[in-house]
């Protein structure tokens, strides 16, 4: 099922190799009903997925999106083995968090992250203007423009499809595809290095879990992709379950829709699951647009 910010969710699907026949359903499909979702046909054979009963409320609930990124609670950025030590700039909340242990006021983000996105891939902290030089030094020392870069771009014969291989910072390859749909394009980004879940028409369901992708890693998957072509549409159908790394993606969903970052709609952000229940309520609660 796909969580659409904005709009109902939706079941789609999220392989290649899968044809789109509507009685091709994961086992999380025919299961759904036993859990506390109803599942009606709608039209062109997509589901439509909606409580059966009223989601038991959260202890702490509220709408992240009101306010976006305004109160971060990040959690401690600990690099696993191999990964780089600096953090990405795009990583808000963690560098809201170091900008006010360092006593410099949150009115610089809005130039930093403009600054990167409308200058990468050819950017430095060096370069943003009106900076104070503790800022600079903060950033430079802690920090990096993008910790993912760009290894090989495959387009398909009429161009309506461009994969992007992008390496992360510990090694690690993830893919990214835009999608030409004429009037604009939309990107498909993955949550997870492989995948857990296990979906026998997925190929990366057949690679096991390697780790969780930050939400710096997922931001900067529309960084890249932005320097190929402007994005409009973002999808969460890459690789891995998003709703199994959560924190990571409403981070990541946080900044695509920031007015300081990449200013997306809601309507444009469409966030896929095979059906972790658990997290498709708290996605509910705290995104409810």
């Amino acid at each position: 099922s796909s969580r659409r910010i904005g709009r109902p969710p939706m079941t789609r699907c999220v392989s290649s190799r899968c044809n789109n026949d509507p009685k091709q359903e994961t086992k999380s499909e025919k299961t759904a009903p036993s859990t506390s979702f109803q599942r009606t046909r709608g039209r062109a054979g997509i589901f439509t997925f909606q409580p059966a009963s009223t989601p038991p409320p959260l202890e702490s609930s509220s709408d992240l999106l009101e306010s976006p990124i305004n109160n971060p609670q990040p959690e401690p950025h600990v690099p696993e083995e191999g990964v780089s030590r600096l953090i990405p700039v795009l990583d808000h909340p963690q560098l809201m968090k170091r900008l006010s242990e360092e006593g410099i006021k949150p009115v610089h983000l809005s130039r930093i992250w403009r600054h990167v996105i409308n200058g990468y891939p050819s950017t430095s902290f060096d370069d943003i203007p009106h900076l104070p030089k503790k800022c600079v030094d903060l950033l430079s020392r802690e920090f990096t423009v993008s910790s993912s870069r760009l290894v090989q771009e495959e387009r398909s014969r009429d161009n309506s499809t461009i994969k992007l291989v992008i390496e992360l910072g510990d090694g690690s390859l993830i893919e990214s595809v835009i999608i030409d749909h004429g009037s604009y394009r939309a990107l498909c980004v993955s949550s997870q290095v492989g995948c857990r879940m296990g979906c026998r028409f997925c190929a990366t369901g057949t690679m096991g879990l390697t780790r969780n992708l930050t939400g710096g890693e997922i931001l900067e998957q529309l960084l890249i992709a932005n320097s190929v072509t402007p994005i409009r549409n973002i999808v969460f159908m890459g690789m891995g379950e998003p709703l199994d790394n959560y924190h990571n993606v409403r981070t990541a969903v946080q900044g695509i829709h920031d007015t300081r970052m990449f200013n997306l709609g809601l309507p444009h952000i469409t966030v896929s699951t095979v059906g972790v229940v658990s997290n498709m309520y708290v996605l509910a609660q705290e995104m409810p647009k």
